[in-house]
């Protein structure tokens, strides 16, 4: 289980790889002001309707209102929300905005970032190398899993 901002949704979205996260994470938990980018105002945007529609990716509420007052104003409601989710349910962070890792880190949330920001033209072979190479977590039943492009 990982929480997850925007942005790594909407890059797997794009390139119809969204299945890569259930695959390494099992379950993606987005906040409250995530869901509401995504599928209200990302309405027809890439990552809409899995949002929408799947059940491994799961809309819950922060909790703890007070702590995400005290994060940086230069972070979106998003970014505050996933940062704040994780802390709380003490999960990692999938994030592609490297101005969220400090307040992350800070925080002392566990931050795997999102390979979005380097995504090359090969996608389908490329994108999972970078994957492995960011995602540090993977164990080799996982990686064996995957089907082969």
């Amino acid at each position: 289980m990982i929480v997850s901002d925007s942005g790594p949704i909407i890059a797997f979205s794009r390139v119809g790889r969204l299945d890569i996260l259930k695959r390494l994470f099992g379950h993606v938990i987005i906040p409250d002001a995530v869901y509401e980018e995504l599928v209200v105002m990302g309405k027809g945007r890439p990552g809409e309707p899995e949002v929408r529609q799947s059940a491994w990716i799961q809309r819950r509420s922060v909790r703890n209102r007070e702590r995400i007052d005290r994060f940086s104003q230069s972070l979106h409601e998003g970014e505050r929300d996933a940062i704040s989710l994780a802390r709380e349910l003490a999960v990692p962070l999938l994030i592609d905005e490297r101005r969220c890792w400090r307040t992350a880190t800070d925080m002392r949330v566990t931050v795997i970032g999102s390979p979005s920001p380097f995504l090359p033209r090969d996608i389908e072979q490329d994108l999972l190398k970078i994957c492995l190479r960011w995602c540090k977590i993977f164990s080799n039943r996982v990686i064996g899993s995957m089907p082969k492009s």
